[in-house]
């Protein structure tokens, strides 16, 4: 994994993550973009490269199947503030709504670099997009997982599972964060991101940190008391939104200036 929001680029290979000296699609010594090394382009058919999170829906999905006679008519599938259960729903729906909206997930993110006007730069990426798409899958299946358990009577701290799955996750999509480039449909996109490719750069780096620092602060309710949890995510979601909105039109107002001047 890289060292941090701005640290070297996370390349996936057959063999697996390894990191690019050049960064993310920059040739070694910086200079203009390396090519591809597979000759291929950002339309590639890449089919058996993402196995991984189709062997983790089959596996939920199968888990499922198994444990669904054993659920009971009625299931819980939402818990308030303090992790007490307020919403029911009938098994049928209850019992696979998680792996539905897990799969569904990875399908969207499957399809949207293709679509994406800005597809080309989907490679110099493409390690990051991966991982928070992995990162992804894996938080909503634990979510599936949380519901299952309910259902069977196995005791679960919601709030504290949640908020722990959640800040891992953050950590993890800010630490690869300063590795994606423009497109319309991952990353922070504001209009001056998106009209600046070095406001865009800049801002991610900046922005992975904020990643991070929310990703602890909310990280650490699963050792506060429940109260805590629902302040702390909004605080952080808040804080990242506005911060990265506003250090990006900060930045592109100094380099317009410079530009201008």
């Amino acid at each position: 994994m890289a060292d941090g929001p701005g640290g070297p680029a996370v390349t996936f290979t057959g063999a697996g993550y390894r990191p690019e000296t050049g960064g993310p699609g920059v040739a070694p010594g910086g200079g203009r973009p390396a090519p591809h090394q597979d000759g291929h382009g950002p339309g590639r058919d890449d089919r058996g490269r993402h196995d991984l999170e189709w062997l983790l829906l089959a596996l939920a999905a199968l888990a499922t199947a198994a444990v669904y006679p054993r659920l009971p008519d009625q299931m819980v599938i939402h818990w308030n503030a303090a992790g007490q259960p307020d919403g029911w729903a009938p098994r049928a729906f209850a019992a696979w709504f998680g792996w539905a909206t897990a799969a569904g997930t990875y399908l969207l993110l499957k399809v949207l670099p293709p679509i994406d006007p800005r597809r080309a730069n989907y490679p110099r990426f493409a390690g990051a997009y991966r991982l928070v798409r992995l990162i992804t899958v894996l938080f909503l299946l634990g979510v599936h997982a949380v519901v299952l358990m309910t259902g069977l009577g196995i005791p679960v701290a919601v709030d504290r599972v949640i908020g722990l799955g959640l800040g891992l996750m953050l950590i993890i999509m800010g630490n690869v964060m300063g590795q994606v480039r423009p497109n319309f449909f991952f990353g922070i996109r504001t209009p001056w991101t998106l009209s600046s490719e070095a406001v865009w750069r800049q801002t991610h780096r900046a922005g992975g940190w904020l990643f991070i620092l929310a990703g602890l602060a909310i990280a650490t309710t699963a050792f506060l008391p429940p109260s805590w949890t629902v302040p702390v995510i909004l605080t952080s979601v808040i804080g990242v939104t506005m911060g990265t909105t506003v250090y990006s039109y900060l930045l592109w107002r100094r380099l317009n200036g410079a530009d201008m001047g």
